[in-house]
């Protein structure tokens, strides 16, 4: 990866703008935005240990792609402490990949190997199932209740809009029963806004967000870690 481009990173008030400029967020609700960012950095999203606090707070692109997506789930009508407990959850589990797959997806339509955008697939069903306890022993039986395996059901699906991958395989988004209460988080568009807004504040081109997102590790998830934690 272009050390230059790892480098990147914007203080908390260039991306409190980015975001009002990615959503189109009218001047009668900045402050409620406001207020919910700070709510998800109380929250850990992203984490404070990688980006400070306060004024000298410096969000890297990773740590932008993560409030944006955490803001996306927001406005899918998910209250802001179950935004940042699927996020931060999600994230070492498999959505990371996102990055990379952003970058494919990009790739792909260029060359003309594939029409698909990069997404994000949510059952919120199931989510609001483990977030009705912080007791781990109740989260621990919600999950076994909800997979008879014991294994936790996933959440979060990367890929092709009409196939998008879990952790423990594929499902297709077409077929109404397996679509219920699923909901879709075009990623690749989101970091098409992302990488204009970028690109007019004279932070980084998009053809750089696309080339960084690319150059993202991509990390095969791992299913076992669903029976460790939530």
């Amino acid at each position: 990866m272009d050390q230059s481009l790892s480098e990147v990173a914007i203080g908390s008030k260039e991306l409190e703008q980015l975001l009002i400029a990615i959503n189109d967020v009218p001047e009668e609700d900045q402050a409620a935005l406001t207020s919910r960012l700070k709510l998800l950095a109380r929250l850990g999203v992203p984490d404070a240990q990688r980006v400070g606090t306060g004024r000298k707070a410096r969000f890297d692109l990773i740590s932008v792609f993560q409030v944006a997506i955490a803001v996306e789930m927001i406005q899918m009508s998910l209250s802001t402490e179950k935004a940042a407990r699927l996020l931060t959850y999600a994230w070492p589990r498999g959505l990371s990949n996102i990055l990379s797959t952003i970058g494919r997806a990009h790739r792909g339509q260029l060359t003309g190997e594939s029409i698909y955008p990069a997404v994000i697939t949510l059952s919120l069903e199931r989510f609001d199932g483990l977030t009705k306890s912080d007791d781990p022993k109740a989260v621990e039986e919600e999950r076994r209740r909800q997979s008879p395996n014991g294994r936790f059901t996933p959440i979060v699906g990367y890929g092709p809009l009409r196939r998008a991958t879990s952790a423990e395989g594929y499902f297709d988004l077409t077929d109404p029963m397996k679509a219920k209460r699923i909901s879709v988080i075009n990623a690749s568009s989101l970091a098409h806004r992302i990488g204009v807004y970028l690109e007019r504040t004279k932070v980084m081109t998009l053809a750089e967000l696309h080339a960084w997102c690319l150059a993202c590790p991509y990390q095969r998830p791992n299913p076992a870690m669903h029976d460790r934690d939530g």
